[in-house]
């Protein structure tokens, strides 16, 4: 009876990746079909905030409960505009080093705070957050203060992209959500991402079992960190300015909200559907209700904690589990 299910298993395999092959396909036609650049600027944003929500996802799984990835968005997105304003670094080079200094940022700061849990760890994110915001207001001579930085150059041309236009950095944006989407998928599903779960759900049993906690929760702090220093990156040399404002704490609320939103049963689906349609929501509403966006997030945000406690992803299930009782 071993092979039947095998051959099954493999069938649901196969069709996953044939439906994944055929939304990237469908992916990468959306900037040609549309043709507004204004419509490809809202699929950008939502591909910077999927990449963050993914991160803020992968930490949960810890128990970890942060409110502090913008801070990690700013840190990528300056570094990476000194790094190219000041040195002359190429952006494909810049990206990567703003990437690792994040990185660095957040294991050397993991290894001072990971030790605290729940509201704790919350309260200490969210004033890593404006620790940093502060320093790029009053540190003029280096972050510009409250202008910031301007005159960041656009990426150096790759493979015949030529970035003067929206629709190469959707395909770049694309490809980095695309990359982060597989690693973090595949350490949610190895056995690192197992041990995550185990320590999400019970800590005090994880490290009963010989599971060094504050290794992994170090360890999912600094992949996390170094995705939202590679967003940020792109961020700075796509709108060639940024200033403090942009990498505030609203921000890092809007990363949980989405994730939240969207679903964290997984670390990819949930994000991507909550990052994409909250995006879209916030710009109608920056066209039509000016001012109410906060007030309309919060009351999203309430009706799906209690109609749809799995988040928006929690609607494909239903429909896959329908359509299994029909056949």
């Amino acid at each position: 009876m071993g092979w039947p299910l095998k051959w099954l298993n493999d069938k649901k395999e196969i069709g996953n990746r044939v439906g994944i092959i055929i939304f990237l396909f469908i992916v990468c036609l959306i900037p040609i079909v549309l043709r507004e650049d204004y419509y490809v600027h809202i699929l950008i944003m939502g591909a910077v905030w999927t990449i963050l929500c993914m991160g803020w996802v992968l930490l949960l799984r810890l128990g970890l409960f942060s409110l502090g990835q913008a801070g990690f968005l700013g840190i990528g997105a300056y570094s990476s505009g000194l790094l190219v304003l000041h040195l002359g670094i190429s952006f494909w080079f810049a990206i990567l080093l703003a990437g690792l200094f994040t990185a660095l940022v957040a294991f050397s700061l993991g290894i001072i705070i990971l030790r605290l849990r729940g509201l704790y760890f919350a309260v200490v994110s969210f004033a890593f957050g404006e620790v940093v915001r502060n320093i790029y207001l009053n540190w003029i001579s280096l972050f510009g203060g409250v202008s910031g930085i301007s005159g960041i150059p656009r990426p150096d041309p790759l493979f015949g992209l030529v970035f003067k236009s929206k629709m190469p950095y959707y395909y770049l944006i694309v490809f980095l959500t695309l990359v982060t989407g597989i690693v973090l998928y595949r350490i949610d599903q190895s056995r690192a991402g197992r041990i995550f779960r185990a320590i999400g759900h019970n800590s005090d049993l994880a490290q009963s079992q010989g599971m060094n906690i504050k290794k992994y929760k170090v360890m999912s702090f600094t992949i996390a960190s170094f995705f939202a220093g590679i967003a940020g990156s792109f961020l700075a040399h796509y709108y060639t300015t940024i200033y403090p404002d942009q990498f505030g704490v609203w921000d890092s609320i809007l990363v949980q909200i989405k994730a939240t939103v969207g679903g964290v049963a997984t670390v990819v689906a949930g994000p991507l559907i909550g990052a994409v349609v909250m995006t879209v929501v916030s710009e109608v509403l920056r066209g039509y209700m000016a001012g109410l966006e906060p007030l309309f997030f919060g009351v999203f945000l309430i009706a799906v904690v209690f109609f749809l406690p799995g988040g928006l992803e929690s609607l494909l299930n239903v429909r896959r589990v329908e359509k299994i009782k029909r056949t």
